[in-house]
């Protein structure tokens, strides 16, 4: 089957750059969730570590020992928001790994992003961004995108 340059260019134009498109923008709505909801329960965790460090001191000095079993459940439920943040973040980079991979397809410069390392066991995190580089500058053109054309011709 032979398939027409008008057609496939409508095909290209019509379906799958708006396709691209739709994809990028929610890609790039998904790190922004996720990178939000990390630091969101990154500082929630820090926050009830300090509050459960001030519960236990308290439970010896005032000798309350039920303030013992409320500082041990407030550390738990920091180390599990402390996860969760862990989780965003794979989750996040996930996400950018897969738009890099359709703005390589697309011929345009990938996103770049800082390493994010703990530096030790007590939760520190080195501060992270995401940049985007330029893209070079080139004249837009009405010409479809070549490389989908191409895929199209090995249908």
């Amino acid at each position: 089957m032979d398939i027409s340059k008008e057609l496939k260019i409508k095909i290209v134009n019509d379906l799958i750059e708006p396709h691209y498109f739709d994809e990028i923008q929610a890609t790039l709505r998904s790190i922004n969730y996720w990178q939000t909801t990390e630091t969101v329960f990154e500082v929630i965790s820090k926050l009830l570590v300090c509050f459960g460090g001030v519960l236990s001191f308290a439970s010896g000095y005032f000798s309350v020992f039920s303030l013992s079993f409320v500082s041990g459940s407030v550390s738990t439920i920091s180390l599990a928001t402390f996860q969760y943040a862990l989780y965003c973040s794979k989750r996040r980079k996930n996400n950018v790994i897969g738009l890099n991979e359709i703005l390589k397809k697309l011929n345009i410069a990938p996103i770049v992003e800082q390493k994010y390392t703990l530096e030790d066991s007590s939760m520190n995190v080195k501060e992270t961004s995401v940049k985007v580089q330029s893209p070079k500058k080139t004249e837009k053109s009405n010409e479809p995108n070549i490389n989908a054309i191409n895929i199209l011709d090995n249908v």
